[in-house]
């Protein structure tokens, strides 16, 4: 029963983060070159999206009520749910913070501080400096990489920042 009322919620919420995709999809601009343009495939996998949470929507409410069990009155689903998929809430800050402060600091400054966090976030072992050095190794040579083939490959103009 607790694990449907997760499934529940989760679907719930996919379903509402779905919709303001989709809402959002539709301020895209249609190109008049060609019938597949720039809102195409956002669109069909925020479609895609909406069924599947419908789908898991359905197939939670089906298994809770015909599972009519006691309910854990400690904790409820909500508050476990949230307790399981905290580092999915981070990660949603964190990727706001990254996107709103590309203008102030630039693209490789602020990749490299997204991944160094993305990484802490994630961890599972204990942190120690050998850990620390590595995952910032590891985000300054992405980011570099990354910057490098866009700005000088593909000729793709990235923020610079305060550089």
């Amino acid at each position: 029963m607790k694990k449907s009322l997760e499934d529940i919620v989760s679907a719930v919420t996919i379903f509402f983060i779905t919709s303001a995709y989709l809402v959002g999809t539709l301020f895209i601009k249609r190109s008049k070159v060609d019938n597949f343009s720039g809102e195409t495939f956002p669109r069909i996998l925020g479609s895609i999206m909406l069924v599947l949470s419908l789908a898991l929507l359905i197939s939670a409410s089906r298994a809770h009520f015909r599972k009519k069990g006691t309910v854990d009155k400690e904790k409820t689903a909500l508050s476990t749910w949230f307790e399981k998929n905290a580092k999915i809430f981070q990660t949603f800050f964190l990727i706001i913070v990254y996107i709103f402060s590309w203008d102030y600091i630039g693209f490789l400054l602020a990749t490299i501080l997204y991944l160094f966090i993305q990484f802490l976030i994630f961890n599972s072992k204990p942190i120690d400096l050998k850990r620390i050095a590595s995952f910032g190794a590891i985000a300054v040579a992405c980011s570099t990489v990354v910057y490098v083939v866009f700005v000088n490959i593909f000729s793709v103009p990235l923020s610079s920042g305060i550089f």
